[in-house]
């Protein structure tokens, strides 16, 4: 499958909106079903068309990136990730970032969660996405 992937993104024929589109619906499918890191790996080849899509200027496109990368669990990926969440001008796409780096977070990332400033009224779904991936990464690495 992610061989499929990465011709599909890399492919000239397919639009950009067409891209953006799938990997909005990718990002929505891992979100709905609850997948697990191991039930949706993403490959190195696969991570490094992601990883440049977070520097995209569409933000369902960095959004769908940041979710797909809960499945590519590497310091690079974590780092990426962490920087998205902190700077990332969206309200979603930093959630979304929140949400994988608590499927492939290790000790380190629990400690940048806990350190994270607490969102304000308006930003429910940071809020909800971080409480979730505080939870996963505490029940993985108890004290």
């Amino acid at each position: 499958a992610n061989a499929f992937f990465c011709d599909y993104f890399q492919d000239s024929t397919v639009s950009e909106e067409e891209k953006t589109g799938f990997l909005f619906n990718l990002d929505y499918r891992q979100q709905a079903s609850r997948l697990t890191e191991k039930e949706f790996g993403v490959d190195d080849k696969l991570a490094d068309v992601m990883l440049n899509y977070l520097r995209s200027g569409d933000e369902s496109r960095r959004s769908g990136a940041a979710g797909l990368l809960g499945g590519h669990a590497s310091s690079e990926t974590a780092a990426r990730l962490q920087q998205l969440s902190g700077t990332d001008p969206s309200p979603v796409v930093r959630a979304t970032a929140v949400r994988s780096l608590g499927l492939i977070g290790d000790r380190a990332t629990l400690a940048y969660l806990q350190c994270y400033p607490v969102p304000g009224e308006g930003d429910f779904m940071i809020k909800e996405a971080l409480q979730g991936a505080i939870r996963k990464l505490e029940q993985k690495y108890p004290k």
